[in-house]
């Protein structure tokens, strides 16, 4: 009996070995299985990442041209007014050059006046040159002179859909970041309400937009407010996601605030929020959306 248990117990140890050996190789095998998946899929998310970063380079470049083009029907119809005063000063010299009556005086005021527009004009060209440069440089700017080439770029429009565009800037504020970019997320955020203010405003009411900045320790913060009713609380929450828009399908896609989030949170390392603000002016109470950006100073 002892030498049949003897026998039971060495049969039992060898079936453990022999088991223990087949589930190892059976681990080993998975393993290397679960190592070349791995590669795979990190190869894979690679090649995914890199198509996405393709995909969404493309969009924003297309966002962009559609900036660039209302941008041009701002520099045109900011350019108007300079070229017809080129073109009555010249004019006017002209006549009183036929008529014998052209002073020197006359001449001189008429000479500094085409001066002081054709200048006007080459800004106004040096500033859209500056934003639809496509290379990124990142350098030290001023947020308040910045703030200002936005304004040149936009003041067509802001005249010809009749914004009252309110500007609050409490200190020269000095950031090392990308200001091309920086530019570019304003045009899109002042689109956007630019957009609701047409859809949502009645004629005797006023257009407002609001644009303050301040800095706390080494954040700059901004804010951009309008009073178009706000964002409605169903798409509030998801208002940086792709394709999602706040006007009519025939005026936007929903890339613009996407492409403005991006920016600022990839490129610029800062943050941006977006909420409905209730809020008093000039005695008045007004409800709209109110975009808060927040950037390092360096």
């Amino acid at each position: 009996g002892v030498t049949v248990l003897f026998l039971l117990f060495l049969y039992r140890q060898y079936s453990l070995k022999k088991s223990n050996q087949i589930l190892q190789k059976a681990v080993e095998e998975k393993t290397q299985d679960l190592q070349k998946l791995n590669e795979t899929l990190e190869q894979k998310i690679k090649d995914e990442v890199a198509k996405n970063f393709e995909i969404q380079e493309k969009l924003f470049k297309s966002e962009k041209l559609a900036s660039m083009g209302e941008m041009m029907g701002n520099i045109a119809h900011q350019w108007r007014q300079p070229l017809s005063v080129i073109s009555t000063a010249a004019t006017g010299i002209q006549m009183q050059k036929e008529h014998d009556c052209l002073s020197d005086k006359d001449f001189n005021d008429a000479c500094k006046l085409i001066d002081k527009n054709a200048q006007e004009i080459e800004r106004l060209g040096l500033e859209f040159e500056h934003f639809i440069r496509t290379d990124r440089e990142k350098s030290q700017f001023s947020l308040n002179e910045e703030i200002g080439n936005f304004l040149s770029l936009v003041s067509g429009s802001i005249k010809s859909n009749d914004i009252n565009l309110i500007v609050e800037k409490k200190e020269d504020i000095k950031i090392d970041g990308y200001k091309n970019e920086l530019t570019q997320c304003f045009i899109n955020i002042f689109t956007n309400a630019k957009d609701l203010l047409q859809e949502n405003s009645t004629k005797e009411e006023n257009k407002l937009i609001f644009i303050s900045t301040s800095q706390i320790d080494d954040k700059a913060i901004i804010k951009i407010k309008d009073n178009a009713g706000g964002i409605p609380e169903e798409i509030l929450f998801k208002i940086f996601e792709p394709y999602i828009t706040t006007k009519y399908k025939s005026q936007g896609v929903g890339l613009g605030l996407h492409m403005t989030y991006s920016l600022i949170v990839d490129i610029m390392n800062g943050t941006i929020e977006a909420k409905n603000v209730n809020y008093e002016y000039d005695g008045k109470k007004y409800i709209g959306a109110e975009f808060i950006i927040t950037l390092p100073l360096n």
